[in-house]
């Protein structure tokens, strides 16, 4: 589930599912907890634990983004919008 606000992942859903085309071999979820200046993206639902961060080095103009599950098990993404 995407943070709102992000540019990344707001209003983002990720599902982990064989029958909706991803890898089907996600067994179990590793969770992270943001650090100093890094910032989480990406949230497990229904518990609301941390599946990605993103952060920048300001000196370097360095980015990364971290995901805690293997990328080709998502299934999707899908934009979730409010009704």
């Amino acid at each position: 589930m995407g943070v709102t606000g992000d540019p990344i992942t707001n209003g983002v859903m990720a599902y982990f599912s064989g029958s909706f085309g991803g890898a089907d071999n996600q067994t179990s979820m590793d969770v992270v907890a943001p650090i100093s200046s890094a910032e989480m993206i990406l949230k497990y639902f229904p518990g609301l634990t941390g599946a990605a961060l993103q952060y920048e080095d300001t000196m370097t103009g360095s980015r990364l983004v971290y995901m805690a599950f293997g990328f080709e098990g998502i299934s999707g993404p899908f934009l979730h919008t409010k009704n």
